[in-house]
């Protein structure tokens, strides 16, 4: 190749773009929304049919209801403190993936230690990490599916739901099959490893941060370059002829021309017959000897970068005690101005948070005591499982309801979500009737109807609201709000059981507390902001 070949090839330059590549309804968020259904469908729903190993464990150490239930409170406590400091202050500084991949192991170990224990006392201390890991692994969920999802963040919401059903009317019978094959510590310690699965859907949940800084580079010849530069100086040429053209005869700016910057900054391009006296018309002067000493322009901003980098090499010279100081401090005042308490400054949403907390306390609860109060009842721990399995069906069924009908604009959510967690409190405070298979299944049925309705719209409800930025405070907020309502719940329904030897007067306390959920959701709707 001839040097004049050389010369004339043209040369490509590399222009890098930034482009807003977040797939927000689309992408990836498909892949989040599969990763968050199969954990609930495994954690979730296997808390949901936890209710299986109580009873045996119960049997296994010969313990009290009320023993057995500290399980669940303590469970509770640890649910209701983790979900806050997750939620509201360490999420601040760690992604919700690693949430996920941090409870998932902390619920393995939970069951690890349970196959393994010899003292029905030292459980409930052991399901601390069981309270914490679901804690890390439900509020991140959420949180994910508000930040991947805006148009259809309904349906994701009643899919992922949907998850919770499917595990809560298949794993039953696993875990009945497991107990009855390897007994409860070997069914324990697979369950275990079913929990070690959830670790890859974890890795799943990339953040949405990822996409924010996504740079795509363009390789641009040297000939687009020169294109571009020329087009730019006939624009600049025409802008000038119009200017002239604007201009009065004797030279000076047209007064209706109003704006003052364009018009010093006309004056500057102005005639080359008019004298450049001015501070403005020096300024012009010295832009114009820069562009024809491309050179030295060039190597003075060099000079300067280099200063600033020196600047800054200088800033980092200082101790490191100091500057780990100055990061603590830092971190320290975010952590106490991560609660974000000024949401309970809206009406609104105080009517939905306590009508929330109290629907997801009263809405978790009765399937734990479906096994036992199936024994009470003096049917079989099988009739358990398919008071379970028919509780799991029909929350599946609550729940595909809302893929169809949650984005429907016609639908009221906050209205749907009142009545029916009212159509619920009234069947559960007449279950002293339900002493037959059949009636009891038929209330079964319609806890799981309400529960699955619930947990698939409430989240919706409460980012209707306040919006999905303040989600993740909220999701914190309720969290420990339904725990401290759950972690006295559950051994107060043990206390009744032991005490009157039945759970009804636990489920009928339950339909209290759905009623009052209920009526406040309808009044949300009628408050004014």
């Amino acid at each position: 190749m001839n040097s004049n070949d050389k010369d004339t090839m043209e040369k490509e330059t590399t222009q890098t773009m930034r482009i807003d590549r977040r797939p927000i309804d689309r992408g990836w968020a498909w892949v989040v929304l599969t990763a968050t259904t199969l954990l609930m469908l495994i954690v979730i729903g296997n808390a949901r049919s936890f209710g299986i190993f109580l009873l045996e464990i119960q049997h296994l150490f010969s313990a009290s209801s009320s023993a057995i239930s500290i399980i669940l409170s303590t469970e509770y406590v640890a649910n209701c403190i983790t979900g806050f400091a997750a939620m509201n202050l360490l999420a601040k500084f760690i992604s919700f993936r690693t949430f996920v991949i941090c409870g998932c192991t902390l619920c393995s170990l939970t069951f690890i230690f349970d196959s393994i224990s010899k003292d029905v006392f030292v459980i409930p201390f052991i399901h601390l990490l069981n309270g914490a890991g679901l804690a890390f692994i439900y509020g991140s969920c959420i949180v994910m599916q508000s930040t991947y999802f805006n148009r259809y963040l309904g349906t994701a919401n009643a899919i992922s739901a949907c998850g919770v059903s499917v595990g809560q009317f298949t794993l039953p019978y696993l875990l009945n099959y497991l107990i009855v094959t390897y007994g409860v510590r070997g069914a324990l310690l697979l369950n275990a490893g079913i929990f070690l699965q959830c670790l890859v859907f974890g890795a799943l949940l990339r953040p949405i941060s990822y996409y924010d800084t996504t740079t795509r580079s363009k390789v641009t010849s040297s000939t687009d370059v020169e294109l571009n530069e020329r087009n730019t100086t006939a624009k600049e040429e025409k802008q000038t002829e119009s200017i002239k053209l604007e201009s009065d005869d004797d030279g000076k700016i047209s007064p209706f021309l109003t704006d003052s910057k364009e018009r010093d900054s006309l004056k500057s391009v102005g005639s080359k017959e008019s004298t450049m006296d001015s501070p403005l018309s020096s300024l012009v002067t010295k832009e114009r000897t820069d562009l024809k000493d491309g050179g030295k322009n060039a190597y003075s901003t060099e000079n300067s970068s280099g200063t600033m980098k020196n600047r800054s090499v200088e800033t980092d010279t200082k101790p490191l005690l100091v500057r780990t100081l100055v990061g603590l401090r830092r971190n320290f005042r975010k952590l106490l101005e991560a609660p974000d308490f000024t949401l309970f400054r809206e009406k609104k949403f105080i009517s939905v948070y306590i009508g929330t907390i109290l629907g997801t306390a009263a809405s978790s609860m009765p399937q734990a005591f479906f096994p036992a109060h199936a024994v009470d009842l003096d049917m079989s721990s099988e009739d358990g499982v398919i008071f379970l399995t028919v509780g799991g069906v029909a929350d599946f069924v609550g729940r595909l309801l809302m893929v169809l009908l949650a984005d429907r604009k016609f639908l009221n959510r906050a209205q749907l979500l009142g009545v029916t967690l009212i159509t619920h409190g009234v069947a559960a405070c007449f279950v002293s009737f339900y002493t037959k298979f059949f009636l009891f299944a038929m209330y079964c049925a319609c806890y799981g109807i309400s529960s699955g309705i619930y947990f698939s719209i409430s989240n919706t409800v409460m980012v209707d609201f306040i919006g999905s930025q303040r989600m993740s405070d909220a999701i914190g907020l309720m969290i420990l709000g339904s725990g401290i309502i759950g972690t006295i719940s559950f051994p107060f329904t043990g206390y009744l059981r032991d005490v009157t030897g039945s759970y009804k007067f636990g489920f009928i306390l339950n339909g209290v507390c759905l009623l009052i959920s209920g009526a406040l959701f309808l009044a949300s709707t009628f408050i004014i902001v």
